[in-house]
């Protein structure tokens, strides 16, 4: 067994902990900060704006009195704000007066016209400088960051320490225990006392582990009576075996004929759509005035918040599931696969009590379920619900949460079909493949057929590294007549060893041979010189004859015997067409069944 890092629970934890926590910290810390900037900067240009538009009547009146003095004044005035830069004074008869000058802002000028008993005397401009302002904000922002690190640290601290002594050391102490569970010794474990006193699901874990030690007693028994069931199921189940080999074969047409059908209606790429959708249920809920969009999924009667959206910002906890075996109302009027509508919760309190609570317990006033359906059954529900005070719902409401709840099975159900696409495809292929593999090898003596052989011998002419070919075609002698003396099945049980001997010569040399006929075989050798292949030809009639099978119409031997015709053909010279080669080869097998049977022949023309 291998051993347990006690520690990998606590890193792992400790790790999420110290991600969760660090972004939330940063998140939250620039947030404040975006906030702060924003609002101060308002309320800074606030006050600029104000503190100018106070001194635009008095700068007006002094220009227009030219009191050059009480201008540098006024000026001198506006430059005693720190937030207030680069003012400039521009008047149209010349006047031109600036204070308070800050080369480096980038920030845009405000300009304010002067005008005095109507008329236009200029106009004035000034900057805020804002890198004041970014320094007042950074110094909160470093005061924010390290309070949050602080509670940061303080919860990971705890929550290393509680997961320590409520998880670790007992997950040890089961560890231990488990290690002492042998099927062979049959021996019963005891748990540590602390966990018969725990009422938690580490007490379920060694509860489990005490039935898998009493399951192991019982092993051997069920063991030997599952053999002897074995043993009595063994004619039955040869049966089985060629009842669904005929069923097999009836599949895979019809698989044959669906996968056809799919191909046409299934896409090659699945949106992930799940994003856009639940990015919908903000909008939607605010717009029908909704406080709270989930979905829930069911399985075994137990159900699970996946996603819920709120008004209120607030997020769903990890505890809101809840078992539906007792709420016998919801469970009805699921399975009529209709949406339910309580406008008011108080109307089902005597007749859903189970109902009422939970509803009661998360503060809802009025709900509407629609049932989330893949087509067989309900997987999960769509609940859109009102907090507090009871609303009654509108057909507007219940229309757009219907489609909703479409929308939301849609990425199910499409999954589900994908899925179900993709295993039958894997059967198809595979089902072509033994096929094909079937139509290309003769079932008797294992070996390719006509076809393969002759696609072979095509594409051996235009290989590069092919420079000669020699086809040898071998024919049994007399085979009909041993066939008529000794019946077919014996003649099948002759073709095989016949093969045999083919292959033992052929096979090691990476020659190929093949199977064209009813006793006539075929070979093929590349780059094989004519004196080879006439040693090897000889050399298989040879392990013909050693195999001694009697055949008492095959005279003067009163055995087996094949006959063999050879052709061999360079590849550098005026190549001839496969076809002609094999006609070559055909004739000098009838050459050597004209010689009297078992020889060999080499074709007319060949050139040594």
């Amino acid at each position: 067994m291998q051993h347990f890092n006690a520690m990998s629970i606590r890193k792992k934890v400790t790790t999420i902990l110290i991600i969760v926590t660090g972004a939330l910290t940063i998140l939250n810390v620039g947030v404040q900060a975006f906030v702060d900037y924003q609002q101060e900067m308002q309320d800074i240009n606030k006050r600029a704006r104000v503190h100018v538009h106070s001194l635009t009547h008095p700068i007006a009146e002094s220009l227009w009195d030219l009191d050059l003095s009480q201008l540098n004044q006024l000026m001198l005035s506006l430059g005693e704000d720190d937030y207030i830069r680069n003012i400039r004074l521009t008047g149209v008869n010349g006047t031109y007066l600036d204070a308070n000058l800050s080369p480096k802002l980038n920030s845009p000028p405000y300009i304010l016209d002067i005008k005095y008993n109507g008329r236009y005397l200029g106009n004035i401009s000034y900057m805020v400088d804002e890198q004041i302002i970014q320094q007042e904000v950074l110094s909160k922002l470093a005061l924010g960051l390290f309070v949050n690190v602080i509670e940061a640290g303080i919860i990971l601290i705890v929550v290393v320490v509680v997961i320590g002594k409520l998880i670790t050391t007992p997950l040890l102490d089961l560890c231990n225990v488990s290690k002492s569970i042998n099927p062979r010794t049959s021996r019963k474990i005891t748990l540590p006392q602390g966990f018969t006193d725990r009422n938690d699901e580490l007490a379920f874990v060694a509860q489990a582990l005490q039935n898998l030690n009493n399951s192991s007693r019982n092993a051997i028994a069920a063991q030997k009576r599952t053999e002897r069931q074995l043993l009595q199921h063994q004619n039955q189940l040869r049966h089985c075996v060629e009842k669904q080999t005929q069923a097999y074969k009836i599949q895979s047409k019809l698989h044959r004929i669906l996968a056809d059908m799919s191909l046409n209606i299934l896409t090659c790429n699945e949106e992930n759509v799940t994003d856009v959708m639940y990015g919908a249920f903000e909008p939607i809920g605010r717009v029908l005035e909704i406080d709270r969009i989930s979905i829930v999924s069911i399985q075994n009667n137990s159900t699970l918040v996946r996603y819920s959206w709120r008004a209120d910002g607030s997020k769903s906890s990890l505890e809101d599931k809840f078992n539906i075996d007792a709420m016998t109302l919801l469970q009805r009027r699921l399975w009529s696969l209709e949406p339910i509508i309580f406008d008011d919760i108080e109307s089902v309190r005597e007749s859903a009590t189970a109902e009422y609570a939970l509803l009661k317990t998360h503060h809802v006033a009025s709900i509407v379920l629609f049932p989330l359906i893949d087509g067989q059954s309900v997987f999960g529900i769509l609940t859109a619900s009102i907090l507090h005070h009871p609303k009654p719902w509108s057909q507007t409401q219940t229309t757009i949460l219907s489609r909703l709840s479409t929308t939301v099975s849609e990425p199910h159900i499409r999954l589900k079909n994908q899925n179900e696409m993709t295993a039958l495809q894997a059967e198809l292929i595979e089902t072509n493949r033994r096929l094909h593999i079937a139509a290309e090898t003769d079932e008797l003596t294992g070996f390719p057929n006509r076809r393969p052989f002759m696609s072979e011998l095509a594409h051996s002419t235009e290989r590069l590294f092919v420079t000669s070919i020699t086809i040898m075609m071998i024919d049994v002698d007399h085979f009909k007549q041993y066939n008529d003396t000794y019946e077919h099945v014996q003649g099948d049980f002759a073709l095989r060893y016949v093969a045999q001997a083919l292959k033992q010569v052929l096979s090691p040399c990476g020659h190929l041979v093949a199977r064209i006929g009813g006793e006539e075989f075929c070979a093929l050798l590349l780059n094989t010189s004519p004196q080879e292949s006439m040693v090897l030809a000889q050399k298989m009639r040879q392990e013909v004859e050693k195999l001694n099978i009697t055949h008492s119409g095959n005279d003067p031997y009163r055995i087996l015997t094949v006959s063999i015709g050879v052709a061999f053909q360079r590849l550098d010279e005026q190549p001839n067409a496969p076809q002609h080669l094999l006609e070559q080869t055909d004739e000098a097998l009838y050459a050597a069944k004209k010689r009297g049977r078992n020889h060999v022949e080499m074709a007319n023309g060949t050139k040594w």
